[in-house]
């Protein structure tokens, strides 16, 4: 398993912190646990539904200890989400930048499996206008001409690869609960993971691929808990 590098773009409202507000209180935060700091008015900009921090590369313990404190912080200081928050991940992707065959992998496998992935998410923003699935068309269009498409982003993002030499996943509702973020995140690792190996058919249930994937036992503990809100015939 590679200990993907990653990147987090949290949505949220900062319950009238304002960018000055949210910028003085990370700043102290970050000291007081003798963090480096980010630079974090520099991160922040409008999106959702007020503000959107764009997190530096993290990696391994040391970058979710450090989402774990940015998501404390915020949630302890009123902050919140709503409906027109997402959390975006962008997973550093070097095999694919290159690579349209493994692109190509990666979005049937993804396509395959869409339906269990989306347990995993609110279902309220499984269809959201910010994250279009990938159509038939879509993967034919992408086979056919063998490059990225320069359409709107989906909800498996492969236009950040050029940019960034990353994979964005957009699929999730936004979020300040830390262990959620850190299972989604984990998820979305070792499905890339895998497909670098094995294309992935479509799985039996979500049980079936979280075992294929190979998450954390916490993280599959709580997607799964997490699917069976959406699907209560989980066992």
């Amino acid at each position: 398993m590679t200990d993907r590098r990653f990147g987090v773009e949290i949505e949220f409202d900062s319950n009238g912190l304002g960018t000055s507000g949210v910028t003085r209180l990370l700043r102290e935060t970050f000291d007081r646990h003798n963090l480096r700091r980010w630079y974090f008015r520099d991160r922040l900009y409008y999106d959702g539904s007020e503000l959107e921090l764009a997190t530096p590369i993290l990696r391994g313990a040391n970058g979710f200890k450090q989402l774990e404190v940015v998501m404390d912080t915020l949630q302890n200081a009123g902050c919140y989400v709503t409906g027109d928050d997402g959390l975006h991940i962008h997973h550093d992707a070097p095999e694919f930048t290159h690579n349209i065959e493994n692109c190509i992998r990666l979005v049937k496998s993804w396509n395959a499996n869409r339906h269990i992935i989306c347990q995993f998410v609110d279902s309220e923003r499984v269809e959201y206008w910010a994250c279009p699935k990938w159509t038939d068309e879509d993967i034919q269009q992408l086979e056919e001409d063998k490059e990225i498409p320069m359409w709107e982003r989906n909800d498996l993002n492969l236009n950040s690869l050029n940019k960034h030499g990353s994979i964005e996943i957009r699929l999730h509702e936004g979020t300040l609960d830390f262990e959620e973020a850190r299972s989604w995140i984990l998820f979305g690792q070792r499905f890339i993971d895998r497909v670098l190996k094995y294309s992935m058919r479509e799985s039996k249930d979500a049980t079936n691929l979280l075992k294929k994937v190979r998450v954390s036992a916490n993280a599959e503990k709580f997607l799964l808990n997490k699917a069976r809100w959406s699907n209560p015939i989980i066992p």
